[in-house]
């Protein structure tokens, strides 16, 4: 049997009549028996983010926080894991509404460029020799007319 005692909360917003902001937090802990397998699990979440309206102009703008990930075994020592490092990453969106049913935008994804990052180790292995594998995903842009019919 597993217990996941867990946290969650969420907050959103309307701050005026251009602005509104959210957030939400999702934390958690799986306890089970040793043969348990929690590879992949994810404990820890982060959401944040704000909306500006002004006229026919959106922008919005969100932060979230992928805490650090425990991967598959590996065999530099007995008690070795890979773990993908906590990834904090920003996405933003500009809106411009064209006409009632129409509007224009453009969004990125991860706008900073933050890069995936994962260790390889054990309670042997020194700090020096950790790092394993760095993935680089770049930015991603959409741009396009948005309708609604």
């Amino acid at each position: 049997m597993v217990d996941s005692p867990d946290i969650e909360l969420s907050a959103q917003q309307k701050l005026n009549n251009m602005l509104s902001v959210f957030s939400n937090l999702s934390l958690n802990h799986n306890v089970g028996p040793v043969d348990s397998d929690f590879r992949g699990y994810v404990s820890k979440r982060i959401n944040a983010g704000f909306t500006l309206t002004k006229g026919p102009i959106k922008f919005n703008a969100n932060f979230y926080y992928v805490g650090k990930v425990r991967g598959g075994t590996n065999g530099i020592a007995s008690d070795g894991w890979s773990w993908t490092l906590a990834k904090p990453r920003v996405d933003a969106g500009l809106d411009c509404r064209l006409t009632k049913r129409t509007s224009l935008f453009i969004s990125g994804r991860n706008i900073f460029d933050d890069r995936d990052k994962t260790e390889t180790y054990g309670t042997p292995t020194p700090a020096y020799a950790r790092y394993n594998i760095e993935s680089d995903y770049g930015v991603l842009f959409q741009l396009g007319v948005r309708g609604n019919f």
